[in-house]
């Protein structure tokens, strides 16, 4: 399950606790630096140290959807995290998937896949594959 922001401000913290409770074994995906989110003003480590608790691993993004998440914000998040899994979110594709993925664990995409980035259309099957032979590609390097 993701929450776009896993921050107290913006969490139904009840809400959250009550589906954490009911189903147990999900894993959550949470938010903090989260595009069209507004930060809660608070330093980014102390944002980051609420979150954890909350969260399996912490997704963040650039500024919308299918916007690349800036390099450095990601090597800043990780280096604050050290070890807790971190997610990019936005703006991965054929060019930066590379850069992106060593730094972050995993990411989420989800525009590259539609043609011209349209989130209205359907998932284009070629870019997909494009795409998943630079992350087998990169798997097998890890191996």
């Amino acid at each position: 399950m993701q929450f776009d922001s896993i921050q107290t401000r913006d969490l139904n913290v009840r809400r959250y606790e009550q589906v954490k409770n009911e189903y147990s074994d999900i894993l959550v995906l949470g938010g903090v630096g989260f595009k069209y989110i507004q930060k809660t003003g608070n330093p980014l480590e102390q944002d980051l140290h609420e979150a954890m608790p909350r969260c399996d691993a912490i997704v963040t993004t650039g500024a919308g959807t299918g916007i690349e998440t800036p390099i450095e914000k990601l090597k800043e998040y990780k280096r604050l995290l050290e070890d807790f899994p971190l997610v990019v979110g936005a703006g991965v594709n054929l060019e930066n998937i590379n850069e992106q993925l060593r730094i972050a664990d995993a990411a989420i995409i989800g525009s590259y896949f539609k043609p011209d980035g349209n989130t209205y259309q359907q998932v284009d099957r070629k870019r997909v594959r494009s795409l998943m032979d630079i992350v087998n590609d990169l798997r097998e390097k890890l191996i």
